[in-house]
């Protein structure tokens, strides 16, 4: 992964709140926000702590009883939802949070980092839902895109994600 990229967000922040795999781009995170004396929440469910997944080392720990309370607890401290490129976890929660915000389970902000393109086989499908009539049209507004991190900062600059929009119910 690339350092500088990642650490041109956290810059930006001086708290964040993610999951604590060990080996995963988090701990690149972690270090660059730790080394700018912010604050680092790692929220992880303890069957990943049982099989030392937990990365140490952070301002605090969370530790869930399993991943739908993982989800539920980072959604309720976040601001905002940056999701990074990632598999099959990452576009499983991105979709979940996506479906939240619809729902009205999620006020805040979602921002999908779309570096290098990588997003854009996802968001040409969310953009077929919408033509097919599985989704109505306003909810393309449920997210963001920003194609670096400093796109994403502005936008974040821009809005108050604690709050970023009203939603027409999916009903």
């Amino acid at each position: 992964p690339n350092k500088p990229l990642y650490s041109k967000l956290i810059c930006a922040s001086n708290e964040i709140v993610f999951s604590i795999v060990v080996f995963s781009i988090f701990k690149i995170l972690h270090s660059s926000l730790t080394n700018a004396s912010g604050n680092v929440t790692g929220v992880i469910p303890q069957f990943m702590v049982d099989n030392g997944w937990c990365h140490a080392g952070l301002t605090q720990t969370i530790i869930t009883q399993d991943m739908h309370e993982r989800k539920e607890t980072m959604s309720r401290l976040a601001d905002a939802v940056i999701a990074l490129p990632g598999g099959c976890g990452t576009l499983e929660e991105l979709l979940e949070i996506i479906t939240w915000k619809q729902l009205g389970l999620y006020k805040g902000a979602i921002l999908i980092l779309n570096t290098n393109g990588f997003y854009n086989n996802l968001l040409a499908m969310l953009q077929h839902c919408i033509e097919e009539n599985f989704m109505k049209s306003s909810h393309a507004s449920l997210w963001h895109v920003a194609s670096s991190p400093q796109e994403a900062i502005s936008i974040l600059d821009e809005i108050d994600p604690a709050n970023d929009n009203e939603i027409e119910s999916k009903y």
